[in-house]
């Protein structure tokens, strides 16, 4: 019975020797990412800089700095994104990632079709003096001469409809 116990605990210590044997120290994906706090400018200079070298990632919603702090508006939450935004910022203080459904391609792709939405019907009656991308809501906002809901209706069954639209007053631009 002894011996049983004894042949039980030898192959245990050898499969657990085995499991370990082998293994070296791989580093973590964090230690890749420098732990250096870096002021706001740096970070945006940086952020910047490495969508001007490799364009938007497809993940990018939009970004703003509020409070000396850069906020990212991303699609995916996963991991490996929030690694890739702090390898291209060089850091991973000041910066705080929120998701979002959309990202900014769908967003200026959107923009793209109420261009030509608004060149193609002509309808003086809206008054729409202009449309601009708001990053920092992660939006289209929509400059009307008149913010009435029978006016905003009309924009919608004439022009285009989304909830990713926010309409404001706008005032007609004079050109000299």
């Amino acid at each position: 019975m002894i011996w049983s116990y004894i042949k039980y605990i030898a192959v245990i210590t050898v499969v657990l020797m085995l499991s370990c044997a082998g293994r070296e120290k791989k580093p973590h994906v964090d230690e890749k990412i420098p732990q250096v706090t870096l002021s706001n400018k740096e970070v945006v200079r940086n952020w910047l800089s490495s969508i001007r070298q490799t364009g938007f990632p497809s993940y990018y919603g939009g970004a703003y700095v509020e409070n000396e702090v850069l906020y990212i508006w991303v699609t995916s939450g996963s991991y490996a994104v929030q690694e890739d935004i702090w390898q291209r910022c060089k850091t991973k203080n000041g910066i705080i990632i929120k998701p979002y459904a959309n990202s900014m391609a769908m967003l200026v792709g959107l923009m793209k079709t109420l261009d030509s939405l608004i060149v193609a019907d002509n309808h003086p009656e809206i008054k729409w003096y202009g449309h601009a991308l708001d990053e920092r809501h992660n939006r289209i906002i929509i400059k009307l001469g008149d913010v009435s809901n029978e006016n905003i209706l009309r924009f919608k069954k004439h022009i285009l409809d989304s909830p990713y639209f926010k309409y404001e007053k706008g005032e007609e631009a004079i050109l000299f």
